[in-house]
């Protein structure tokens, strides 16, 4: 049986680079605020294939972004949010 994944909508207030995992792929933890102004704190899933865009433009300090998370609480997931898929 398959689920849907839990997304977020919110603004990136910080990214910070973490050790990489044991297969040698970066991971971050990721500061952001989520649509009613709440700080939340998420770490990225371990060698997800996100963490390679991260920082890139779109998905960067600032940006608005939809987030796809883990049953963990992980980000697997990320996609820059315009004003038109806002």
């Amino acid at each position: 049986m398959s689920t849907t994944p839990v997304q977020h909508a919110g603004r990136i207030a910080r990214i910070d680079r973490l050790t990489n995992t044991v297969n040698g792929n970066p991971r971050f933890s990721i500061v952001w605020y989520d649509l009613d102004g709440a700080a939340h704190t998420s770490l990225t899933q371990s060698d997800a294939s996100i963490t390679y865009a991260i920082g890139n433009r779109g998905l960067g300090n600032g940006d608005m972004v939809r987030m796809s998370f883990t049953k963990a609480g992980r980000i697997f997931d990320m996609e820059p949010l315009t004003s038109c898929s806002a």
